[in-house]
């Protein structure tokens, strides 16, 4: 562990991402050849069964064809009326040569449109057989010996008897038959005769041996005994390995007596008999093993030369590294007129660029905070100045309010003061204010505006207890007193009053005049010029807050939890409804 600390340190930063990249590469790489290992064996043994099952298809189907031919050249013989007719008079008499002679035509029109088996029909008591083989002479006593002949007898009339593959029974023939055999019999149900069906081995070997040499295709029954196997003196012994395949599937890789045998099965529709394929699994798939080991010869080939030529472009490519390496010790020193200087279209390039524009930003910051600094300095005295100065004209005001009430004009003198506390309130910097001292400000305002009209306006104020200290927006009530004042009271005395009520948490806030009022339409267009006009009025008020900044500013901090409704009618003044949470404050923050 020591010593791995002490070699690690030692490697640059070039060699440490170098080992690190081919250490990740050969583990990367080693996985997935040992997966790739695993899935090619897999897929090689999945396509080498595949294969054998269907080279064992081809051969089901050549089987199949040729039984189904057989059968069918044995029902034609079975139901052909002359054929029956011929063996019923068998057992009553002795057959007419015109029955012979019917059979004899029979069995050579067989023998010309079947070529690749041979029909015999012997006769029960042996008085007479035909075949379709005319070249050799049938040992009939032979094949009245056989033990399958006796079970034969034990059928009925539509059973077929599967015999099997048995020796020749012509007379001077070493061949071996596959034979299918069928008693007949009169309409009382009595034996008259036997049919038997065959084809020679070669046949069968023709269909089941193939091209390859390695594939061993046999040919048993439910008990294992051998039907056909390539080594014919192995026929009608049990399978040596039929034990030990008989627990394997109808697919399957089998281990018999320590070689690996790929091993198919496949049950035959008719009979009891299945078609079996041995074959080495080594031999199976050594071609594809071929082809695998050399894939991994050259992949291993490939991943040298991969390796090496990363290490060399690794190597060029991080040696602009150093030049970064050197640049950010000079900076570390405070030294920040350095550059880099590299322009590459990668991604280092990209990196040494934006390192120069950092520098020309902290250059360019270091002045910027400079000259912002100069520029706070002036700015807080500037502020400085900007609250002395409300307090000069305050001060002023007040003075001159004082010089009124000596020389006894009351009236100037509250007109003075009004516009001291109007003013006051104005530079306030709180955005929040309780109704009542909304309201305050509101009774000053009409103050001045009765000092500039020729008929004043009265204010009444209908304020419970419970909503004076209610907290709500700076000016939201001086638009609907300014409009009362300059549009519905234009020339006459009349009243406005503010009332408020609390429902819950919402508070309503009602300013009703008695003004001249308006219109339907123009009630409309109004409604309408407040909902989507601009949201300062152009009333040429005093503050130049119109009835769409109110309703916008409120709109803002309530959202749908401001409602805003104006009633009015034809010399009926106007009414103007503002309902709102109370918790006004919280809210907004």
């Amino acid at each position: 562990m020591n010593r791995s600390k002490m070699v690690w340190p030692a490697l640059s930063f070039r060699q440490k991402l170098v080992v690190i990249w081919i250490a990740g590469f050969i583990a990367s790489s080693a996985f997935n050849l040992i997966y790739t290992s695993y899935s090619t064996h897999r897929m090689m043994k999945e396509q080498a069964l595949a294969g054998a099952e269907d080279t064992l298809q081809i051969a089901d189907a050549f089987l199949s064809s040729l039984m189904h031919e057989m059968i069918g050249a044995m029902n034609s013989m079975q139901f052909d009326p002359g054929v029956i007719t011929s063996l019923n008079q068998s057992r009553l008499d002795a057959m007419t040569a015109d029955a012979v002679l019917y059979l004899n035509n029979k069995f050579d029109g067989m023998s010309r449109t079947i070529t690749n088996m041979h029909i015999e029909l012997l006769f029960r008591d042996e008085s007479y057989y035909f075949s379709t083989n005319s070249s050799k002479e049938m040992d009939t006593a032979y094949l009245n010996r056989q033990l399958w002949m006796d079970e034969l007898d034990k059928l009925s009339v539509f059973e077929t008897l599967w015999v099997g593959m048995i020796p020749s029974y012509y007379k001077n023939d070493d061949d071996m038959l596959l034979s299918l055999a069928r008693r007949l019999t009169d309409y009382n149900g009595n034996t008259t005769g036997y049919l038997v069906v065959s084809v020679q081995e070669r046949i069968i070997a023709g269909i089941l041996a193939g091209e390859d040499s390695s594939r061993n295709m046999m040919l048993i029954d439910s008990g294992g005994t051998l039907i056909f196997h390539p080594d014919f003196s192995l026929i009608g012994s049990v399978l040596p390995e039929y034990e030990l395949l008989s627990s394997a599937g109808d697919a399957s890789v089998a281990d018999v007596n320590g070689k690996e045998l790929l091993v198919v099965k496949r049950k035959l529709e008719y009979a009891d008999w299945s078609l079996i394929s041995l074959m080495s699994y080594r031999e199976a798939i050594s071609g594809m093993n071929r082809v695998y080991t050399i894939n991994i010869l050259i992949q291993s080939a490939f991943l040298t030369a991969f390796i090496m030529l990363m290490v060399y472009f690794v190597a060029q490519f991080t040696k602009p590294l150093k030049r970064l390496a050197s640049i950010v010790a000079s900076i570390k020193t405070g030294n920040l007129s350095v550059r880099t200087n590299i322009r590459r279209d990668d991604e280092i390039g990209q990196l040494s660029l934006s390192m120069d524009l950092m520098l020309d930003r902290i250059q360019g910051m270091i002045g910027q905070i400079t000259y912002e600094q100069a520029m706070k300095r002036k700015a807080e005295l500037e502020a400085l100045q900007s609250q002395i100065k409300p307090h000069f004209l305050f001060n002023i005001l007040n003075a001159i309010r004082v010089k009124v009430l000596q020389r006894g004009d009351g009236g100037n003198a509250e007109l003075v003061g009004a516009l001291s506390l109007l003013l006051r309130n104005i530079y306030r910097n709180n955005e929040w204010i309780t109704l009542h001292e909304e309201v305050e400000l509101v009774s000053e305002y009409v103050k001045l505006m009765n000092a500039m009209r020729k008929h004043a306006v009265k204010l009444r104020i209908e304020l419970p207890s419970d909503t004076m200290l209610t907290e709500v927006p700076r000016f939201v009530l001086q638009p609907f007193i300014e409009n009362a004042c300059i549009h519905g009271l234009p020339h006459k005395h009349g009243e406005v009053k503010v009332a408020a009520r609390l429902n819950g948490n919402r508070i309503t806030i009602t300013v009703e005049d008695t003004g001249k009022g308006m219109a339907e339409s123009a009630l409309l267009e109004l409604r309408q010029r407040i909902g989507s006009g601009p949201s300062l009025s152009s009333s040429g008020g005093m503050f130049g807050i119109g009835m769409s900044n109110v309703r916008d500013r409120m709109t803002l901090m309530y959202g749908d939890d401001f409602h805003m409704d104006i009633a009015s009618g034809k010399d009926l003044g106007m009414t103007v409804n503002l309902t709102f949470p109370v918790e006004a404050k919280e809210a907004a923050g």
